[in-house]
């Protein structure tokens, strides 16, 4: 099976920019591995984004709360333009 592009860039990303460049330690590095992994199921699983429709660009909208949802705007999380 061939590797999708977003996986290269986050392999490179944890490997080569964290620890090569940026000499984080391996905890580090593994914290930044498993927030790529609950981003992706967070997208796959409440946003319907799904990796296979991957295609070079990541729509960083799946990651904005929903306007329901209560105290959001509290938090900073979400800033309306």
């Amino acid at each position: 099976m061939k590797p999708s592009d977003l996986s290269v860039h986050v392999t490179n990303f944890l490997t080569h920019y964290l620890a090569g460049q940026r000499n984080l330690s391996p905890n580090t590095i593994k914290a930044y591995r498993d927030v790529f992994i609950l981003l992706l199921r967070f997208g796959r699983d409440v946003r319907n984004c799904h990796l296979s429709a991957y295609s070079g660009h990541f729509d960083f909208g799946i990651i904005r709360p929903e306007p329901s949802h209560v105290g959001a705007a509290d938090f900073g999380i979400y800033r309306p333009v």
